[in-house]
């Protein structure tokens, strides 16, 4: 069988998609094993939007730039800092899946060889984040419909070849095509989520701003959105395979409008954008590669190239800094005391929890973890819609803070009550004499 020809940057590639399936069959083991792996595909992430940008623009600098940007990216830190796994682990199954695509179209003649890895790709997505999943079929079907107009090739034979992969991958696993088709019907008109500050612009999207958190107005985003988006429309005229290049970023656009015009609804608009981040910042980083081409003489050149990469990481790194330190402020994380809350559920028995925890991350794996206990939150967050319940009574526990604030004094005074079950950080507190 014909073997790719590759180098060690796109051998990153296929060790992210082993890396991706591992986290595909072992997420449910202890969180922290899945934590250390989350940062794991988080750190191989830059290297494989950096063999994208190579395959797609062939040219070095710009692949330096996205890596670059990508490693410094607001958004990825975003997404780990708020535990968002699967865009993680599915995005770089997304950018595999890309590459995959570009360099069969390059290397038609052994198509057949590249069918197998994004046969596996399409699998580890719909294994892993089934929202990714249309973001890539999509764009293929178009590409797949342009080609049957234009190409000259027959067209038995295009289908054959696009036909391949998705044979593949349903052979491979044939009940992931309608779980995946009936999770996404079913989260069609979901809204779960939290309202952004503002929208994500062209300048959010590739990193050199910060729409996550109350800064720069929406207009000083625009006016910066104004020059990226002329580079990255320049550094799209420089991709190769221009069919496939405009199937792919008409789809992009043509879904975020859908969600910024129809749906309107911001946090799947950020969530779109931040997953389709890898094109801008791509097309960006090719646009300021030929931006910086071309200049008189060769030291001006390179120092014009020098300086466009340190005025980028700085730009990206400052971005990233607010978020940095509301990071060290809020202190979300799952500790262990969080993940010991999983014993209460024999103790509970039939009795309802009333949970009194003022931080929203905390409260939401508290009821991640007493699930299926019934659990009232004294202030819900919202995001996934928890009712709150009818006040305290003498059958229903209260979990507590061992350090309590302003809304959960009252509940250490309440009579008829004791400690059934206590660890470094919460008590659970049930009827009974004290």
């Amino acid at each position: 069988m014909y073997v790719p020809r590759s180098n060690r940057l796109e051998s990153a590639s296929w060790n992210f998609l082993l890396i991706s399936l591992f986290a595909a069959l072992f997420h449910t083991q202890t969180y922290e094993i899945f934590t250390v792996l989350l940062a794991v595909v988080l750190a191989v992430t830059p290297p494989v939007v950096g063999i994208f940008v190579r395959v797609v623009s062939g040219n070095r600098f710009a692949a330096l730039v996205a890596l670059l940007m990508s490693a410094l990216s607001v958004n990825q830190l975003y997404f780990f800092y708020y535990g968002f796994a699967g865009q993680i682990f599915c995005e770089g199954c997304l950018i595999i899946a890309f590459i995959l695509l570009w360099k069969t179209e390059d290397d038609q003649k052994h198509w057949s060889s590249y069918a197998l890895m994004l046969g596996l790709t399409i699998c580890a997505m719909l294994e892993l984040y089934q929202e990714d999943v249309p973001l890539f079929v999509i764009p293929c079907g178009v590409y797949f419909v342009i080609q049957l107009l234009i190409a000259k090739t027959p067209r038995w034979r295009l289908v054959c070849r696009y036909a391949l992969p998705v044979g593949i991958a349903f052979a491979l696993d044939p009940f992931a095509f309608w779980y995946g088709l009936v999770w996404l019907y079913g989260i069609r008109a979901v809204g779960g989520g939290w309202p952004m500050p503002r929208w994500a612009l062209p300048a959010d999207i590739v990193g050199l701003m910060n729409c996550y958190l109350p800064g720069p107005s929406e207009r000083v985003a625009a006016i910066t959105s104004i020059p990226v988006a002329c580079l990255a429309l320049w550094g799209f005229l420089y991709w190769r395979k221009p069919r496939l290049t405009l199937s792919v970023t008409s789809v992009a656009l043509a879904l975020l409008l859908y969600v910024y015009g129809i749906r309107h609804f911001s946090y799947a608009y950020h969530k779109l954008a931040a997953n389709l981040s890898f094109l801008l910042i791509g097309a960006f980083a090719t646009g300021v590669a030929r931006a910086v081409k071309g200049r008189a003489g060769f030291l001006v050149r390179r120092y014009a190239a020098g300086a466009a990469l340190t005025l980028l990481a700085a730009g990206c790194f400052l971005t990233a800094i607010p978020l940095i330190a509301e990071m060290k402020r809020a202190e979300l994380s799952v500790s262990p005391d969080l993940v010991e809350l999983a014993a209460i559920k024999q103790l509970a028995g039939n009795h309802s929890i009333r949970l009194v925890e003022e931080k929203w991350w905390q409260q939401l794996w508290a009821v991640y973890f007493l699930d299926p206990v019934p659990t009232l939150p004294d202030n819900p967050s919202g995001y996934f819609g928890i009712p709150t319940g009818p006040p305290a009574s003498p059958n229903v526990l209260i979990l507590v803070s061992k350090s309590p604030d302003a809304s959960s004094t009252k509940y250490f005074s309440l009579p008829q009550r004791r400690v059934l079950w206590q660890n470094s950080t919460y008590l659970l507190l049930g009827p009974g004499p004290q």
